[in-house]
C-alpha cells in the first residue's frame, strides 16, 4: 500500500495544478464541541466525526460530472481506501457546490447544494495535522488541503474569503457564524443554475388510458433533478390513431378513439422533454373528420373569418377551442351563441361544445 501512496502523491503533484475544476472552498475538520455549536449537518446532534465536512466548488462554466471522484486523508491514502467515493450520476451544477459530511443525517437546504455523507463512514480529518486529497475518477489530482499549518483547534470551519478566490480564514474571524456548508461565507447561496436532466411522464396513479366519453386524465411530469432551478413544464399532445386535448396543467381530455402521445417539455433552456402514450376508447361520438347527425349541433358560417354561430337543440354550457395539436386556446369571447374568432390565425381548429348530456366536437375552419 505504501507504493500506492507514493504513486498517488506523485500523480497529484504532477497534475492537480493543471485542472482547478473542483476547488475546496470550505473545510471543517474541528467542529465545536460546545452544545450544538458544532452541529454542522443540522441533524440536531453534535458528533465530531459526523460533523466534519468539505465544501467543493465547481469552478467551470458547465455542470461537472464528479462520479467516481474520491476523497482521502493521509491515513486512508496510505492504505488505499477512500474516505469518500462520489456515487455515479453525481452532477455539480455550474457554479454550484458538493458538500460531503462525515456522517449523520444532513438536515436542511444547504443553499441547494449537492449533499452527501462519507461512504467510508468518517472523513477522518485529524486537526492535529493531516492532508486532504481530492482525485478524479482516473486518480488524477484535483485539489488538496494541508491541515498542518492550521492545526490550532479552531472549533469552526476554515473558509475562503472571499469565496472561491480568497485565502482561508477561520469562519468566525469576520462572520458571526462558525460554518456555512453549501452557501457562501455570508450565508447567501451560490449563483447556480441547475438544469433539468430528465422528465418522466405518466398518468395519475399510473393510468395509461381513458375509456369514458369525453373523459379526462391528469398527467404528471416528474422532473429531475429535484433541485432544478426551473422545474415547470409545458404540455402538448400529438395525435396518433386517436386524438385528445391537454391544458396547461396537464389535464388530458379524450376526443377520438386510438392513441396519443403526451409530452412535457422543460421550460428552462435545457430542451429536455419526456413523453408517454395514452390509449383512448369509447369516443365514437367525437370523430374529427365527420359530422355526426345526432350531435344536433351546427356551425355557421364554417369556414369563417371573424365569428361563428354555434346552433344546438340543447342549451350550450361551455365552448373550448383547441389547435389540431391539442393546445387549449383561451381569451375568446362566446356570448349568445356567437364565438368571436378574429384573433385566431387561419387554419383548422377543434371546438368542444358542452351541452346537457355530453361534450361534442366540431371542426372549424378559420379563413
Amino acid at each position: 500500500m505504501k507504493n500506492l501512496y507514493v504513486f498517488a502523491c506523485l500523480l497529484f503533484a504532477s497534475s492537480h495544478l493543471m485542472f482547478g475544476q473542483l476547488i475546496i472552498n470550505e473545510i471543517c475538520y474541528d467542529p465545536s464541541n460546545s452544545g450544538l455549536d458544532g452541529d454542522t449537518n443540522g441533524d440536531g446532534a453534535y458528533a465530531q466525526a459526523e460533523d466534519e465536512f468539505l465544501e467543493l466548488y465547481n469552478n467551470t462554466g458547465s455542470p461537472l460530472d464528479v462520479s467516481g471522484y474520491t476523497i482521502f486523508d493521509a491515513e486512508n491514502l496510505a492504505i488505499g481506501t477512500p474516505n469518500h467515493t462520489v456515487p455515479v450520476n453525481t452532477m455539480i451544477p455550474a457554479g454550484g457546490v458538493l458538500v460531503v459530511f462525515g456522517g449523520g443525517t444532513p438536515t436542511g437546504s444547504f443553499g441547494g447544494a449537492v449533499v452527501q455523507t462519507s461512504t467510508f463512514g468518517d472523513l477522518n480529518m485529524n486537526n492535529a495535522g493531516d492532508t486532504v486529497y481530492i482525485f478524479d475518477a482516473n486518480m488524477m489530482g484535483v485539489d488538496t488541503f494541508d491541515i498542518e499549518p492550521l492545526s490550532n483547534n479552531p472549533n469552526e470551519s476554515y473558509t475562503r474569503n472571499p469565496d472561491i478566490t480568497g485565502d482561508f480564514e477561520q469562519h468566525g474571524d469576520n462572520f458571526a457564524v462558525l460554518f456555512s456548508p453549501g452557501t457562501m461565507v455570508d450565508g447567501n447561496p451560490f449563483a447556480t443554475t441547475v438544469a433539468v436532466a430528465s422528465i418522466t411522464v405518466a398518468g395519475s396513479s399510473g393510468a395509461t388510458s381513458i375509456d369514458t366519453m369525453g373523459g379526462t386524465l391528469q398527467m404528471i411530469a416528474t422532473v429531475m433533478p429535484t433541485n432544478a432551478s426551473d422545474s415547470t413544464v409545458s404540455w402538448s399532445v400529438t395525435p396518433g390513431s386517436g386524438d385528445a386535448s391537454i391544458d396547461s396543467t396537464g389535464l388530458l381530455t379524450a376526443i377520438a378513439d386510438g392513441s396519443v402521445t403526451v409530452t412535457a417539455t422543460a421550460n428552462d433552456s435545457s430542451g429536455i422533454s419526456g413523453s408517454t402514450e395514452i390509449s383512448i376508447s369509447n369516443q365514437t361520438a367525437m370523430g374529427i373528420d365527420e359530422i355526426i347527425a345526432n350531435q344536433r349541433i351546427s356551425l355557421y358560417p364554417n369556414p369563417s373569418s371573424d365569428a361563428v354561430l354555434i346552433l344546438a337543440q340543447e342549451p350550450i354550457q361551455a365552448v373550448q377551442v383547441y389547435t389540431m395539436e391539442g393546445k387549449l386556446l383561451t381569451g375568446l369571447s362566446f356570448e349568445q351563441d356567437r364565438l368571436e374568432i378574429q384573433s385566431l390565425q387561419a387554419g383548422l381548429y377543434l371546438l368542444r361544445i358542452r351541452t346537457a348530456d355530453s361534450w361534442k366536437t366540431k371542426r372549424l375552419v378559420k379563413e
